[in-house]
C-alpha cells in the first residue's frame, strides 16, 4: 500500500423497486443533475406529486376507482383525526393508516388532502417516480418550507428506500407532514418508528381502517349500497334494477361498490366468476367478457383459457412501448399466438398508462390481484403456473413486487395464494439482479431459503453482480438492523469480502474498501453466533486498518474505531481478555479525540465504546476500572438523551451494562434502579421494533437476577424469568447458532426461581 490519500466515497447506481420506489445514486465524481426550485405553488406539486391526467371511465370496472369520482364519498371519522392532526402543534409529523386492500385507504388519502389544498395547503400522493433531484429540489425550496404539506405515500410497506430517503428532507421541513398507507404494519413500521432519522417525528400507533360496513349501521350500509347501484345505473342509462342486500358478500369497503356495480350489470345480462360471495371476482367476470369482445371487434379471436392469461400482461408487466408489449404477451402459454401486435394495441386502449407508457394494471389494485390469484388457482398444475410468471416477469423488478402484494389480498384462493408465493421464490433464485431487493426488504422472513440461496459465496448466480450486490449492501447498511435481515445481512458480506479481496499491487482505496467489508461481515457473524468466524475477520480488518492510519491518520480512524470494537467483542469472547482490554481502550481512545473535535457527531460513540470497556473490565475482575467507564457512559447517555431522544437506545444498553458493574461494587440499590429502568426503555423500544428483542432478553436476565438475589422479590423474579424464556424461545427458532445457549441458561434460571419459591 502507498502513502497517498484518496477519497472514501462508494459508486452508486440508480435504484428501482416495482415501479414506486425509487431512489437515485450517483456514481463517485459524478453530479447529481441540478433542479432549479419552484418559484409557483403549481410548480411544486407537480415535482412532489406528479401529472394527473384525466381518469379513463370508459368501462364499468373503472367506475370503483378512488379517483372515479361516480359515486358520494362517504365521510369517514378517520379523516376528520388526521386533518386534526394535521392542523395541530405537535411533533409527530408522520402517521401509518393501516387497512386490508379495498377498505377505501386510498379514497380516505385523497379526500384528506383535498380538505387540505381547501385551507391552503400543498398536499397530494408523493410521486417517487418524478425523481430524487425534483423532490428534493421541492422539499428545499423557501416556497415549502414556508407552506404547509402534507406528503402521502401509497403502499408504504414496499417502499423502505423512499422512506429511508425522506426522513432527512422532512427533518429539515418543519411544516412538512407525511402520512403513510399500508395493508399492514409489520417488522418494516417497527423498523421505521425506531429508525434514528425519523426519531421523535413518528406517532407509533398506527390509526387501523376498517370498512364503511363496520363503521355504519346496517340500515346506512344499505342505503350506500343503494346510492352507489343509482349512481352506476345513470352512468348505464339505465332504469336501477330491483337490488337484494347478502351482507356476507360486502366484507371490505371496496366489497361494498362493486356489489352495487355489479347487481347494475347483472340486470342486463348476469355473468358470475363462480367464486363464492366474493363480488370482486364477480365484477372481473364482467370485466373479462368486455376485453374479449373488444378483442373479437379488431380481428383477434381469443379463446377463454388465452385471455385469463393475455390480461395478466397489462395486469403485471409494463410495457413503455409496443414492441416490449408484444414480447410479454409472446412469453405467456396462449394457444393462439397471432395477431398480437393488435391484442396489444387493444389492451393498451383498454388499460391505457397516464404515465405514457403502452398499459398499466386497472384499478384499483384489487381488481389486478385477484385474477392473478385466479388464474394461478386455475392453472393446470404448480410447475405451468410458475413457469409462465416467471417467464412473463422476465428481468424487470416490478412484478415481483406486484405479486407480493397479492399474498395480502383478503379471501384469496389458497391454491393461488400458494402458486404466487412459489413465483416469488423462483423469480429471486432466477431473477436476482431485479427481484431480490424488493423481497429482502417486504418478506425477508418467507423467502429467506431463496434469498440465501441466491446471495451463498460458494455458489453465486451468474445474473447477480457485483455492482447489484453492492447496491443491496447499501441499502440494508442504511436501515436499521433486524433479526429477519441478519443471515442475509451477513451471507451478502461474506460474498462482497470474497468478491474484493485485493492484490498485492492493490491500491491504499481497494485495501481500505476491503478492510471495511471484513470489519462489517465480522460484526454481522457475531450477530449470528458465528464468533470464531468473527474474530479472526475482525483481526485482519484491524490491521488494514491501522496500517493504513499509519500513513493516513486521521482519514481512517472511524473505520478503525468500529472495527477495534468488534474485534474486542471478539476476544472477550473468546476469553482473551487481555487482549480485549487493549483493544477496546484503543477504540476508547479514537472515539474521544474524535469527540472532542466533533461531539455532535461522535459523542455516542465515545459513550458506546465507555460501554464496551466497562464491560470487558468486569469480566477481567477490574471492578473499580469496570465501573468508571460505566457510570461515564451512562452520564453522556442521559446528557444526549436530554437532547434527543433518539438515544433511548443508547441509554439503554449503557444501563443493562451498568447493573452489573453496580452489583459487584456492592451498591446493591442502584444495581436495582439501573436494571429496572433498563427493562422498562427496551420494553418501550423492542414494542415497535424486534431488532431489540435479544438486548431486552438480555436485559430481563439482569432484572431477574436482581431481583432474585438484591431485593427477594420472587414473584417478581419468575415473571421476568417467564417473559425471558420466550423471548429467547422465539429468538433461537429463527437463529439457533447465536440464542440456543442463550435459551440454555434462561431455562436454567427459570427453574431455579421456580425451586426458591
Amino acid at each position: 500500500m502507498t502513502d497517498r490519500q484518496f477519497a472514501i466515497g462508494s459508486g452508486h447506481a440508480r435504484i428501482q423497486q416495482a415501479g414506486r420506489d425509487i431512489v437515485n445514486h450517483y456514481v463517485s465524481g459524478e453530479e447529481p443533475p441540478r433542479i432549479s426550485p419552484p418559484r409557483r405553488v403549481s410548480a411544486a406539486a407537480r415535482m412532489l406529486f406528479g401529472a394527473h391526467p384525466p381518469v379513463p371511465l370508459g368501462r364499468p370496472t373503472t367506475w370503483l376507482r378512488p379517483d372515479a369520482d361516480i359515486v358520494p364519498v362517504q365521510p369517514r371519522p378517520e379523516v376528520d383525526e388526521l386533518r386534526r392532526w394535521c392542523v395541530s402543534p405537535g411533533r409527530s409529523r408522520l402517521r401509518l393508516v393501516c387497512g386490508r386492500g379495498g377498505q377505501g385507504k386510498t379514497q380516505l388519502g385523497r379526500q384528506l388532502t383535498g380538505q387540505l389544498r381547501k385551507l391552503g395547503w400543498l398536499a397530494g400522493f408523493l410521486d417517487a417516480a418524478q425523481g430524487w433531484p425534483e423532490i428534493e429540489a421541492a422539499l428545499g425550496s423557501k416556497l415549502v418550507q414556508r407552506k404547509d404539506t402534507l406528503l402521502v405515500v401509497d403502499y408504504a410497506e414496499n417502499q423502505a428506500l423512499t422512506l429511508n430517503r425522506l426522513a432527512d428532507l422532512v427533518r429539515r421541513s418543519p411544516r412538512v407532514r407525511v402520512l403513510l398507507l399500508a395493508r399492514h404494519e409489520g417488522g418494516w413500521w417497527r423498523d421505521l418508528v425506531d429508525e434514528p432519522a425519523w426519531s421523535g417525528l413518528v406517532d407509533p400507533v398506527a390509526l387501523p381502517l376498517g370498512s364503511l360496513t363496520d363503521q355504519l349501521p346496517p340500515d346506512r350500509v344499505r342505503a350506500v349500497h343503494g346510492d352507489a347501484a343509482r349512481c352506476y345505473s345513470d352512468r348505464l342509462g339505465r332504469p336501477v334494477p330491483e337490488l337484494s342486500w347478502q351482507e356476507r358478500r360486502c366484507t371490505t369497503t371496496l366489497d361494498l361498490y362493486a356489489d352495487a356495480l355489479l347487481q347494475v350489470l347483472d340486470a342486463e345480462s348476469p355473468v358470475r366468476s363462480g367464486v363464492p360471495d366474493d363480488p370482486v371476482s364477480d365484477v372481473l367476470a364482467h370485466e373479462r367478457r368486455h376485453v374479449r369482445q373488444a378483442l373479437r371487434a379488431e380481428g383477434v379471436p381469443v379463446s377463454a383459457a388465452d385471455l385469463d392469461w393475455m390480461l395478466l400482461a397489462p395486469y403485471l408487466v409494463p410495457a413503455g412501448t409496443l414492441a416490449e408489449a408484444v414480447t410479454a404477451l409472446e412469453s405467456l402459454p396462449l394457444q393462439e399466438k397471432g395477431a398480437l401486435a393488435k391484442a396489444a394495441r387493444v389492451l393498451g386502449g383498454l388499460y391505457p398508462d397516464e404515465a405514457g407508457g403502452v398499459w398499466a394494471p386497472p384499478r384499483p389494485d384489487r381488481l389486478a390481484d385477484t385474477h392473478v390469484l385466479a388464474v394461478a388457482a386455475g392453472s393446470v398444475s404448480d410447475g405451468d403456473w410458475v413457469e409462465a410468471a416467471v417467464a412473463l416477469c422476465g428481468n424487470d423488478g416490478r412484478p415481483v413486487r406486484l405479486l407480493l402484494r397479492c399474498l395480502s389480498t383478503p379471501r384469496a384462493d389458497p391454491v393461488g395464494l400458494r402458486r404466487v408465493e412459489q413465483a416469488v421464490g423462483e423469480l429471486v433464485v432466477r431473477q436476482p439482479r431485479t427481484c431480490l431487493l424488493p423481497v429482502i426488504l417486504a418478506e425477508p422472513r418467507r423467502f429467506e431459503a431463496e434469498i440465501l440461496q441466491v446471495l451463498r459465496p460458494d455458489s453465486p448466480d451468474s445474473q447477480l453482480g457485483h455492482d447489484s450486490l453492492q447496491a443491496i449492501d447499501l441499502v440494508l447498511g442504511n436501515l436499521i438492523p433486524s433479526v429477519a435481515w441478519a443471515k442475509i445481512a451477513m451471507v451478502i458480506s461474506a460474498r462482497l469480502v470474497a468478491e474484493t479481496t485485493p492484490t498485492e499491487d492493490a491500491s491504499d482505496a481497494e485495501y481500505f474498501q476491503y478492510a471495511l467489508k471484513l470489519s462489517t461481515l465480522g460484526g454481522r457473524q457475531g450477530l449470528v453466533g458465528l464468533h470464531r468466524q468473527a474474530l479472526a475477520v475482525s483481526e485482519q480488518a484491524v490491521a488494514i486498518l491501522r496500517q493504513l492510519a499509519d500513513t493516513n491518520h486521521g482519514c481512517y480512524l472511524p473505520a478503525l474505531a468500529t472495527a477495534l470494537g468488534n474485534l474486542s467483542v471478539g476476544l472477550a469472547t473468546a476469553e482473551r481478555l487481555t487482549e480485549a482490554l487493549v483493544a477496546s481502550a484503543d477504540k476508547v481512545r479514537i472515539w474521544q479525540t474524535l469527540a472532542e473535535e466533533n461531539p455532535d457527531r461522535f459523542l455516542p460513540e465515545f459513550a458506546s465504546s465507555l460501554d464496551g470497556l466497562g464491560l470487558i473490565h468486569l469480566q477481567a475482575d477490574n471492578i473499580e476500572e469496570s465501573l468508571a467507564s460505566a457510570e461515564e457512559a451512562v452520564s453522556i447517555h442521559r446528557k444526549l438523551v436530554s437532547n434527543d431522544s433518539a438515544h433511548l437506545p443508547g441509554l439503554a444498553r449503557g444501563l443493562n451494562f451498568l447493573a452489573p458493574c453496580l452489583v459487584t461494587a456492592g451498591r446493591a440499590a442502584d444495581a436495582l434502579a439501573a436494571t429496572t429502568e433498563a427493562v422498562e426503555l427496551y420494553w418501550r423500544l423492542a414494542a415497535d421494533n424486534d431488532a431489540y428483542l435479544p438486548e431486552l432478553a438480555s436485559s430481563l436476565l439482569g432484572f431477574t437476577l436482581a431481583r432474585t438475589t438484591i431485593a427477594h422479590d420472587l414473584p417478581a423474579a419468575l415473571i421476568a424469568a417467564t417473559e425471558m424464556v420466550d423471548l429467547y424461545q422465539q429468538l433461537a427458532e429463527q437463529l439457533p447458532q447465536r440464542f440456543a445457549g442463550d435459551l440454555e441458561t434462561a431455562n436454567r434460571i427459570l427453574a431455579l426461581v421456580r425451586n426458591q419459591l
